[in-house]
């Protein structure tokens, strides 16, 4: 389970560095060449980041925004009780926040070329939800083969 932490603490600090890098860009094309010699149009792109089109006052800036920072909250609760381990509906709660995420990421980036942040976001929501669902996929196993005592009786034997 320790080495599940330590991917989602990565893919955390990996999707908040993805917030301050260009997301997607697309390309326009110029009216025309400098000089007539060239026949070819020449290109511009313009580049999208997480926090560039960001307005105060719309939803959808604060959902693509906090799609970069939601994992930080659980893991300073997860950071708070090094002692005691998180409960497993906490870390299963953040399942559909992650396909949340991947999915407002897509959202962002769907019509444009997909750019250095963008890539990262994915793999960072990726590992961050592949290692979420490998600690639910233990708990459950471990659950599941933990002999249950019925009420009133003392555990080892009657």
């Amino acid at each position: 389970m320790n080495a599940l932490r330590v991917i989602r603490r990565l893919a955390a600090l990996v999707l908040l560095a993805a917030l301050f890098l260009p997301l997607s860009r697309c390309s326009q094309q110029d009216g025309g060449a400098a000089d007539q010699a060239s026949p070819v149009p020449s290109q511009t792109y313009r580049y999208f980041y997480a926090w560039t089109d960001f307005q105060a006052g719309s939803v959808g800036s604060w959902l693509i925004f906090l799609a970069f920072l939601w994992p930080i909250p659980f893991l300073a609760h997860e950071w708070t009780r090094r002692d005691r381990p998180a409960p497993m509906w906490l870390s299963a709660a953040q399942l559909p926040l992650a396909a949340g995420a991947i999915t407002l990421v897509y959202s962002r980036t769907f019509l444009n070329q997909l750019w250095v942040g963008g890539y990262l976001a994915y793999i960072a929501l990726g590992s961050y939800s592949a290692a979420l669902l490998a600690e639910t996929v233990i708990w459950i196993v471990r659950a599941a083969g933990t002999p249950r005592t019925p009420p009133g009786e003392k555990e080892g034997g009657p």
